[in-house]
């Protein structure tokens, strides 16, 4: 339940993604630079939302659970946190199978999606042996993170050719904007949620810290969401031009 939880916004997002982005890449395949340039910025951009779901996800696990699957399932919120520190890895990661196949590499996709297994199986097998689901989760997760590097490592080097210097300070330029933004949806949750005794205040909480979020985005990190709304529809002409 907790992973099919986690995987709702991939599936809602980046999945719909990788259908539009093939066919207009592919044309410009030969352009390199253009093509990298793309890349970055549509990844910088699901960066964005991403992180937004997950600290959705993270400090409001219980609300959610309680509302989506009820009182029975309230013991999967501790995994809901622990598969909500994925969910920026997985989406990101989701969008790079779009730009293997754009530019003609898909033995490059199949490798790294062996190399993904048995990353991740290994994952499993380990947590499995330290005795509990927690461990299983985290290990799972720590799995995700190290496939996002060697998937990334290939893309670049043996696909694009290029250095990926760029690509991680983008991410790591998101990451440092939304530190304040953490810290001010989590001292706000600890003073504003109500009591969880009722579906209506369940739905007051979640309702409460989508707000905090938002306002939190819109105060320490305006420009970073200015230019994901501002920079979509311009990409998409400019490669379409």
């Amino acid at each position: 339940r907790a992973y099919q939880l986690m995987r709702y916004p991939l599936q809602l997002i980046t999945f719909s993604m990788t259908p539009a982005i093939q066919p207009i890449l592919r044309k410009h395949k030969d352009n390199l630079q253009l093509v990298v340039s793309e890349h970055n910025m549509l990844v910088e951009k699901v960066f964005v939302v991403s992180i937004f779901i997950a600290l959705y996800m993270f400090f409001l696990a219980d609300e959610i659970i309680l509302i989506l699957f009820g009182e029975v399932w309230i013991e999967v919120a501790p995994l809901v946190q622990i598969f909500a520190v994925m969910i920026p890895v997985q989406m990101v990661m989701s969008t790079s199978g779009a730009f293997f196949l754009a530019m003609g590499r898909p033995g490059l996709l199949f490798t790294c999606g062996v190399i993904g297994f048995a990353i991740c199986g290994t994952a499993i097998i380990t947590g499995t042996i330290l005795g509990t689901v927690e461990y299983i989760a985290m290990a799972l997760t720590a799995g995700f993170y190290i496939n996002f590097i060697q998937v990334y490592f290939i893309l670049f080097k043996r696909c694009f050719n290029s250095p990926f210097g760029d690509f991680y300070r983008r991410l790591g330029g998101v990451a440092l904007r939304y530190v304040p933004v953490t810290i001010a949806l989590y001292s706000a949750l600890q003073w504003l949620t109500v009591t969880q005794n009722s579906w209506v205040s369940l739905v007051g909480n979640c309702a409460i810290g989508l707000v905090v979020l938002i306002l939190s985005c819109l105060i320490f990190a305006r420009t970073m969401f200015a230019n994901v709304l501002s920079s979509v529809g311009h990409s998409n002409k400019e490669l379409v031009g």
